[in-house]
């Protein structure tokens, strides 16, 4: 008889208590994945203090609202929850690593069981970052329909010469002959510009190339050098004259490229393409071509006398009389 009580006092308490009530009683919070992630300098060894992005996958999809930059060595806490009472399924995770200073992106995949409502489950994934550049080789390379042309121009620099201010033709000072004879002269190879110049480097500087696009940037400058040249020239009688230098260039945009050269022939090879890395690139600026052009004009207030590539006789009663020819001390 108390047993019969007892279960009708039970179904008295259950009668007062709202459906709602009852059904929060028996939830559970939703299963639970805990994921710490510590990133390793494999170039320098022990942690990488990045910044580093970190991203997450499942199922080879992103999960959303998870990415994130961190900075510091790590480990790393991040976790991702089923909705109340609900588990979180078995799947393959990944945590894909991106950085500035990374050549490529680093992945490290792993598996969760499935998680039940109430349980959580918890992982360390260390992700090691930088490539080691042994087995790599790095180059330029350029397309040639991105080279640009053009010339630039400059004056023969003050020999001790006797100059005269006047502007005509873009040249605001002249050097002169106001005597009766030919002047010579001579330009050298100190009046040549420089062959090579870069300009417009950047580097990437990823972990473990960080001196590959320094090194190439000082090949090419290296290769600077003046190019021997003699010219010698002459200057009529009663002339302003000048020596112009144009230097016909080319300006060659490089891209650094490092990638593994399994059989070693310097070539980018099909098979080899994905290990392809950009490192940086600049410009290299080629002059090809240098000509020397020399300008005269007539000495003012001596047109009379003036005529081109000759000298004067002492009284001036032949105009094309030859005269003599003075060398430049």
């Amino acid at each position: 008889m108390k047993k019969f009580f007892s279960l009708i006092a039970l179904v008295g308490v259950i009668a007062a208590c709202t459906p709602e009530q009852v059904e929060t009683a028996f939830k559970l919070a939703g299963g639970k994945v805990l994921v710490n992630v510590e990133v390793v300098d494999i170039i320098n060894g022990g942690t990488y203090s990045g910044p580093v992005d970190i991203h997450f996958t499942r199922g080879g999809l992103d999960i959303t609202n998870e990415f994130q930059t961190i900075v510091g060595s790590g480990p790393h806490a991040y976790s991702w929850q089923a909705a109340e009472s609900q588990a979180v399924a078995a799947g393959d995770y990944g945590v894909i690593v991106k950085g500035d200073k990374l050549a490529k992106d680093y992945t490290s995949a792993f598996v969760f069981p499935e998680v039940l409502a109430g349980g959580m489950a918890a992982i360390r994934v260390i992700v090691p970052v930088g490539e080691p550049i042994n087995g790599y080789t790095c180059d330029t390379f350029w397309d040639e329909e991105d080279i640009e042309e053009g010339e630039d121009v400059g004056l023969l620099e003050n020999k001790d010469y006797k100059t005269y201010a006047y502007s005509h033709d873009g040249i605001d000072t002249w050097y002169y002959n106001n005597s009766e004879y030919i002047l010579e002269g001579n330009v050298t190879g100190d009046d040549i510009w420089w062959l090579y110049e870069v300009s417009n480097v950047v580097d990437h500087n990823y972990l473990g190339f960080e001196e590959v696009v320094d090194n190439l940037v000082d090949y090419w400058g290296d290769d600077e050098y003046i190019w021997p040249f003699d010219y010698p020239f002459y200057v009529s009688a009663w002339a302003m004259w000048n020596i112009r230098q144009i230097n016909y260039w080319e300006k060659i945009p490089m891209d650094v490229i490092a990638w593994k050269d399994a059989d070693e022939d310097g070539e980018i090879d099909e098979n080899e393409k994905d290990s392809a890395i950009e490192l940086g690139s600049f410009d290299v600026k080629y002059t090809e071509t240098v000509e020397l052009v020399p300008y005269e004009l007539p000495y003012p207030g001596a047109a009379g006398h003036y005529h081109y590539g000759h000298g004067h006789d002492a009284h001036g009663t032949m105009p094309n009389a030859g005269g003599g020819i003075s060398f430049n001390e």
